[in-house]
This record gives C-alpha cells, structure tokens and sequence, in this order.
C-alpha cells in the first residue's frame, strides 16, 4: 500500500512522517530526493544552472537554495520553471525507490504531492493541517524568516483547504506531539488492516 502524506510548509509534516516511520512504515522523503538530485554534475543541476545562470551556486559549486528559494517564491515564473525541471526527475526517483520495496506500507513524504502530481500514484492520501499562526509560529522558530518570507512561502503552496479535499485521512497537528501520536496511530491501524484485507482478496 502507498500512502501520501501532505501538508502546507510549517504544518509538521516532517514529524508526522517520523512517528509513522517509527511504526514500522517505509518513508520516502520526496524533500531529500529534490536536493540530491540538484547536487553538482547531476542533470537537475545543469538545467538549473542553465536557466538561473551561475549566480544560484554557492563557491564550492552546490546549489545555493537560500538565493533559489528568495528566487523562485518571489516570482511565479521562476518557479514553474524550476518545477519543470525538478518535478519530473523527482516522479521517477519516487517511482524507483517504490519499486525498490517488498510490499511494506510505504509512504511517500511530499510537502508537494498533489503540485508535483505524485497523487495517482498513492492509494491513500493523509495530510497534516495546523492553523496559519502556528506555521508561522513554526517557520520563524525553525528558519528565522521574516515575516513577508514566511508569508510568501505559505502563498506559494496550494491553499490548505484544497488539500484537505483530497485527503483520507486528516492529522491535525496543532495540539502537543502526544495528540498527534494518538491521531496518528490510530490512521496507522486503519491502514495496517486495510493493508490485510487488500492481500487476502
């Protein structure tokens, strides 16, 4: 069973991806993929530099992502093109490290998934909501932005709402980690037993 765990930046996705992991899960982590396959010589890495020239490389030649990101959020343009050439090469690495697996409940951690178009290939999708304030609360404990830094990364994604949508199941992840324990596993259950009755059909 694949699942897809979602979530607006600042929601505490990346902690709900970790207990589930400590569940026994399988966890691809969509976020590492992306600045792996952006490190020097690596085809996502030229085409970058190829469309942002070389004032997005740090001195040792690696991708500068704090310029990239002040890039790309301040600018829808920049942005689709860097989603052009990092999404599909994203899609693949996900797909091969599916396929690496032996039939585990795995899941793919994608703050993404639903913009990057991961969502055909799951069977479940969670995702993990928390108000505005605690995200920004959140972003500015963990990356210190500014306020308008904070703000603009929470407008780049899709609205919360839209994801809540889409979702299974939802995480709501504005209480202590104990509450979201209890939340998440109970989903995990579910998803245990789901998992038995689809392989004894």
């Amino acid at each position: 069973m694949i699942i897809g765990l979602t979530g607006s930046i600042g929601t505490g996705k990346t902690t709900a991806a970790s207990i589930f992991n400590d569940l026994g899960a399988v966890v691809i982590d969509a976020d590492r993929i992306s600045r792996e396959i952006v490190e020097p010589q690596m085809p996502s890495w030229q085409q970058i530099l190829d469309a942002f020239g070389d004032r997005v490389l740090n001195p040792d030649s690696t991708i500068n992502r704090h310029y990239l990101g002040e890039l790309v959020f301040n600018d829808r343009l920049s942005m689709e093109r860097l989603n052009q050439i990092t999404h599909p090469i994203i899609r693949e690495e996900v797909l091969k490290r599916i396929q690496e697996q032996d039939g585990r409940i795995i899941i793919i951690d994608a703050p993404l998934l639903i913009e990057a178009g991961l969502q055909d290939m799951v069977d479940t999708i969670i995702v993990v909501t928390a108000s505005r304030d605690t995200q920004i609360k959140r972003l500015k404990m963990r990356n210190l932005f500014s306020d308008l830094q904070i703000e603009t990364r929470i407008n780049s994604q899709l609205p919360l709402g839209i994801k809540i949508e889409q979702a299974d199941y939802i995480i709501d992840n504005d209480g202590n980690i104990l509450e979201t324990t209890r939340q998440i596993k109970k989903i995990w259950e579910e998803l245990i037993k789901n998992d038995e009755e689809k392989t004894n059909k």
